[in-house]
């Protein structure tokens, strides 16, 4: 099966082309996702069988602040490649997020109901939409994305307490942290596969913020003192964030994809 990554410099687009060297990663200068005529001439060219659609602004900060921006890239960008998809045949697994829901109930199934609260989870639930209109489609939906990568959380905290700084982290925010792997071999997965529509591809476990980052500490022998509670609303920042947008992975997990928890994870290879 010939696969075509978007987002080929991207964290997930980066370890998919590791996993299978022979799919064709293509870096934002390569292709643009907001340059429809670019889309639709280099997919023509490439043919792929399937598409897995990883680029995207995922600064959900950096959208808040630029939501014009944000709708461009990850709402009209998915359009253009899904309509590409469409005129080639192509099948279409796009990567979405947990931030699509409001995060007041958690252990959120595929069939719940949508209400996102930032610019970010906005632009993204309209690629789904977008994508949803090609019939050949899976999305599949992670959070909190982790492993060997420099501006992730894992690093921030082991690079905080690391410094002997003290770090507060929001106790009663939570997520399902995924790693890196185990996104790129459920999206390859799903590019191999017929299944059609949605499908939560997160990590096993539903985990507060600040015990995420007190797992990271033990796992690397750091001093777990420097971490210290906070309330989510104590945390300043642009965008808004779900409370609990922790994903419900059982269906994913009966159809035999791997999907860890933090502490597998984080042993599976360092940060």
């Amino acid at each position: 099966m010939r696969i075509l990554v978007t987002g080929g410099n991207g964290f997930v687009g980066k370890t998919i082309t590791r996993l299978d060297p022979s799919s064709i990663a293509l870096p934002h200068n390569e292709l643009d996702i907001t340059n429809r005529h670019n889309v639709m001439e280099t997919v023509a060219k490439i043919r792929p069988d399937c598409i897995i659609h990883a680029a995207g602004i995922t600064d959900v900060d950096y959208c808040e602040l630029h939501p014009e921006e944000a709708y461009s890239v990850n709402a009209i960008g998915t359009k253009n490649i899904a309509d590409a998809c469409k005129k080639s045949g192509a099948r279409l697994v796009y990567i979405s997020t947990d931030y699509v829901f409001d995060g007041t109930k958690g252990m959120y199934r595929e069939e719940d109901a949508t209400n996102p609260i930032s610019a970010y989870a906005k632009s993204k639930l309209a690629g789904e939409k977008f994508a949803r209109e090609l019939d050949n489609h899976a999305t599949a939906r992670t959070s909190t994305i982790y492993g060997n990568d420099t501006k992730r959380f894992v690093y921030w905290v082991l690079n905080e307490i690391s410094s002997g700084k003290i770090i507060k982290v929001a106790y009663d925010e939570y997520k399902s942290p995924t790693h890196v792997v185990d996104a790129a071999n459920a999206a390859l997965k799903l590019a191999n596969s017929d299944y059609k529509g949605i499908l939560h591809c997160a990590g096993n476990e539903r985990i507060s913020k600040f015990d995420f980052a007190v797992k990271i500490a033990q796992a690397f022998g750091k001093d777990i003192n420097l971490i210290h509670k906070i309330k989510m609303e104590e945390v300043k920042r642009p965008a808004p964030r779900p409370k609990d947008s922790s994903l419900d992975v059982r269906k994913a997990l009966s159809m035999g994809i791997e999907l860890c928890d933090v502490e597998t994870g984080l042993k599976r290879n360092g940060r």
